[in-house]
């Protein structure tokens, strides 16, 4: 039989039997010695794509019925469908070190195929063991715990894997001035991008699905955040590699939120970037925290899905803290309150003061108020508490949706360390631009908190501090920044005022104008639009 022909077969068949594969393999012993043939390029694909192929769950249910079995299938054929031979673990370590760099690629996707059918597999038999309500010595729980031990025999070592994403690509010939054909050690950016991808992608599903594992090898994954430093060598070299580093980014990103050791407030390495990441040195930054450059990557990145990654891997490791424990939802609208990278940059006031960038003025306040509060975070709480209602009777609830009963309809303790940091800037006589970008910011922000309130009277007492702290005086030298801040505090509290003031109309009554105008909307084809703004208001409220 061809072989073209015997491997459909072999494909479709595996498709459906668990053991099939692990018996043709062990039959046929094709060649997986790595070298640079396309024989080895050949038995390496086909060897992916039969790992790639899903895990056969019809196998796992009891002969006829739509019930689960109570023991899983054997641990030997399972592991042999994801890592198949005894030899393999030696096969992918050769490969990855091979100097040919599409032999060192091959080699990481077949191990990247590999490790997505563990986790693939992992999550069928928890899911499996959830259904039969299985305790924590269940078979198929017990199957997981085997599952992996099995598999950390047959993977390459994490420091392969790390020596692995700080290889050189190949050798870019190039001619001398003299016409001599020379070796230079220059990286091919599309080459280097595409291995760098592989291997931090490689890093991730270690983290995620071989975290023993990665804890053994106490690798620091807070040094892989300096690729948000600065851009990557690759979007400079050109538009064929930008895709690239744009999941470079992604998966750093989650592969800290897999890592147990990587801590928002821990200060980024001084130790030159791995190759993995395909940016450059960037000695003398090493002040900056990790905090600090995932709010600059947020403020400076285009991309919606590294945004949302930056915004969960925050939510995730804020979740534990004491300053978002209460609600980690709530670092997201902080999140949104910073402006964009462009804002107001460059222009000038009628003061001559040129505005800077207000996004990088944010974000250097921000770090050094969430620091801050960090450390004491118990005397921001307190500060927290001290913060009473107006007395009017328009608050007579307080007391139902106080603090310590419903710590989640109240702000993070970062905001009385980001008023009081605000007090003592204006002290110092701090520059226009900054205390601009700064009033906007903080507006911003209490409007935003304003949402999860039940009751406004928190926000207003914020609003009030922040309305001493920006008085009328507050740049005697600069009267048309002080005249834009104060503007600002006065636009917060007139949308506060409009959120408790909003006018409603008595339940039942709908009077005949609103009839004929719900009549109109009724009949209406689907997309018609309506701009009686001020009726449809009258009719929401």
């Amino acid at each position: 039989m061809p072989g073209a022909r015997r491997r459909v077969i072999i494909y479709s068949v595996s498709i459906f039997i668990i053991s099939y594969f692990s018996s043709y393999w062990a039959a046929a012993a094709p060649t997986l010695e790595p070298r640079l043939s396309s024989k080895w390029l050949a038995n390496i694909a086909f060897l992916g794509a039969v790992i790639s192929l899903p895990a056969p769950t019809a196998s796992f249910l009891l002969p006829g019925t739509p019930i689960y079995h109570p023991s899983p299938p054997s641990i030997h054929a399972i592991i042999e469908n994801i890592l198949p031979t005894n030899n393999f673990k030696t096969h992918l370590t050769k490969g990855l070190q091979s100097p040919s760099p599409l032999v060192r690629h091959s080699t990481a996707l077949t191990l990247v195929k590999c490790l997505r059918k563990y986790d693939s597999v992992v999550t069928t038999f928890q899911e499996v063991a959830d259904t039969l309500e299985e305790e924590e010595d269940g078979q198929w729980r017990h199957a997981v715990v085997a599952l992996e031990a099995e598999a950390r025999k047959r993977v390459p070592e994490l420091q392969v894997i790390i020596a692995f994403s700080q290889q050189k690509s190949d050798l870019v010939q190039e001619k001398s001035a003299s016409g001599d054909v020379t070796a230079a050690a220059t990286l091919k950016p599309l080459t280097a991008s595409m291995i760098s991808e592989s291997a931090l992608r490689i890093l991730w599903l270690y983290h995620k699905c071989l975290p023993t594992l990665v804890a053994e090898a106490r690798f620091d994954s807070g040094k892989l955040l300096w690729s948000f430093l600065h851009h990557c060598s690759g979007e400079v070299s050109g538009k064929s590699v930008d895709g690239w580093d744009m999941l470079r980014r992604l998966h750093v990103l989650r592969l800290l939120k897999e890592s147990d050791q990587f801590s928002w407030s821990g200060k980024a390495g001084n130790e030159t970037c791995s190759s993995a990441l395909g940016s450059p040195s960037h000695r003398g930054i090493v002040s900056d925290s990790n905090l600090r450059i995932l709010l600059q990557g947020y403020l400076e990145t285009r991309s919606a899905a590294l945004r949302r990654e930056i915004g969960l891997l925050l939510r995730h490791v804020m979740a534990g803290d004491p300053l978002f424990q209460h609600d980690p939802e709530e670092i997201y609208l902080w999140l949104e309150c910073i402006p964009s990278a462009s804002s107001r940059g460059g222009t000038k006031s009628p003061d001559g003061v040129v505005l800077l960038d207000g996004g990088a003025i944010v974000v250097k306040f921000l770090e050094e108020c969430f620091l801050r509060c960090s450390r004491a975070p118990y005397k921001y709480l307190e500060d927290l508490f001290t913060v009473t209602p107006p007395l009017s009777p328009l608050y007579k609830d307080t007391t139902e949706d106080s603090i310590a009963k419903r710590p989640e309809l109240f702000p993070s303790p970062v905001l009385m360390t980001v008023v009081e940091q605000l007090s003592v800037l204006v002290k110092k006589e701090p520059s226009p631009s900054d205390l601009y970008s700064l009033s906007a910011f903080i507006l911003h922000l209490i409007f935003k908190l304003a949402q999860k309130t039940q009751s406004l009277w928190f926000t207003q007492a914020i609003a009030e501090k922040v309305d001493k702290i920006f008085g009328d005086d507050v740049l005697p030298g600069y009267p048309s920044i002080t005249k834009a801040v104060r503007r600002e505090v006065r636009i917060l509290r007139a949308c506060l005022a409009g959120l408790e003031d909003a006018p409603r109309n008595t339940p039942g009554t709908i009077t005949d104008q609103m009839q004929t105008f719900l009549a109109k909307i009724e009949g209406a084809p689907l997309g018609t639009p309506f701009t009686d703004s001020r009726l449809v208001y009258k009719i929401k409220t």
